[in-house]
């Protein structure tokens, strides 16, 4: 969210009044949200579909703007099924790039979620031998684990640097693709709204 409030408002966004706060996940977070409008603050949040507390959210959204991606996708998900298919390969040199996982890592467990016995085999070839619904279901599986009881799952692009860098991604495809820039474009038109 700080990079897509950058771009939207530039370095200075503060200067409107505008903090992000990270919630630490999508429990703490709902907490945090209404803790915060009770004590009256305006708020807006981003937050993942993980199906619980449909109406605690739907409570926290008729009171601040919320980007809230639907259909159990986290933030990962949604921008990673946004991505066009020359573009899905690269993804798993990401999170090198933010300090994180190498890449040859992120491949082995990409490899190792397809069961896929050569163990040289690319990105690139995967998605071609395997299909583009069946590697981004594969490839989100292993960026963005899903939950397990109250283990919160570690992810290859969570952390600050790591969402960081999925929206430069985004933003550095030029209009990101069609739903998703309506959403967060509607979304940040709320937040210059609220903040004139």
């Amino acid at each position: 969210m700080t990079r897509l409030l950058i771009a939207k408002f530039g370095e200075g966004f503060p200067a409107r009044g505008i903090f992000c706060v990270d919630g630490g996940g999508h429990d703490r977070a709902l907490s945090i949200c209404k803790a915060l409008l009770r004590a009256g603050f305006q708020i807006a949040a981003v937050v993942d579909d993980e199906g619980r507390k449909q109406g605690s959210w739907e409570e926290v959204g008729r009171q601040a703007a919320l980007l809230r991606w639907e259909d159990g996708a986290t933030v990962e998900k949604a921008v990673l099924g946004a991505l066009p298919d020359n573009i899905l390969p690269l993804v798993v040199t990401w999170p090198e790039e933010a300090g994180g996982k190498e890449v040859r890592h992120c491949l082995a467990d990409l490899r190792t979620a397809f069961g896929a016995e050569d163990k040289s085999g690319r990105a690139d070839q995967m998605l071609e031998q395997h299909g583009r619904d069946a590697f981004l279901e594969v490839l989100c599986r292993v960026a963005c684990p899903p939950r397990q009881g109250n283990k919160k799952p570690k992810g290859w692009f969570k952390s600050f640097d790591g969402g960081y860098l999925l929206a430069e991604k985004l933003l550095a495809l030029g209009p990101a693709p069609e739903g998703l820039n309506e959403q967060i474009s509607a979304f940040l038109t709320t937040i210059e709204t609220a903040t004139a």
